[in-house]
């Protein structure tokens, strides 16, 4: 890591992780009564009402992993949240197919000015594989220098 690379730095790239297991065919209630988060979790069924009023059209289970400006704030952080709740995700992975999906996903808040990047160690891509979820990063560009 870049010594100089902190959240104060105005060009320091922002990771926000979260897990989710959705899906039209999820039944939420029986994933939960199987195995629940030891963290804090969200829940929403399909026809719930969604942030913007409209009807979901899936059920799942989100939860908040982290937010942070530090890259190996991130991989620990990540490698914990696997190890704690890979009973959980293991349960939610069982029910995954053509409808329904197991994600781990990244937000990333990049700045035109630095290159940006995110590095997965072999370890974090092999468990994730061995608990059946998907990584998925998503980029943001930032302009302003106060970031997200």
């Amino acid at each position: 890591m870049i010594a100089d690379d902190t959240p104060t730095d105005p060009y320091a790239d922002r990771y926000w992780v979260h897990y989710s297991v959705y899906g039209a065919d999820l039944d939420v209630d029986s994933l939960l009564a199987e195995a629940q988060p030891s963290c804090g979790f969200e829940i929403w069924r399909t026809g719930d009402a969604e942030g913007r009023g409209r009807p979901a059209l899936t059920s799942g289970v989100w939860i908040n992993v982290i937010e942070t400006g530090e890259r190996q704030e991130l991989i620990q952080e990540v490698g914990a949240f696997l190890d704690e709740e890979a009973a959980f995700l293991r349960a939610a992975s069982a029910r995954t197919g053509e409808k329904i999906w197991s994600v781990l996903g990244c937000r990333m808040w990049v700045y035109a000015k630095v290159p940006s990047g995110l590095w997965l160690q072999q370890p974090i891509v092999r468990r994730l594989a061995e608990l059946g979820v998907d990584w998925e990063v998503n980029a943001y560009p930032c302009e302003d220098l106060d970031g997200p």
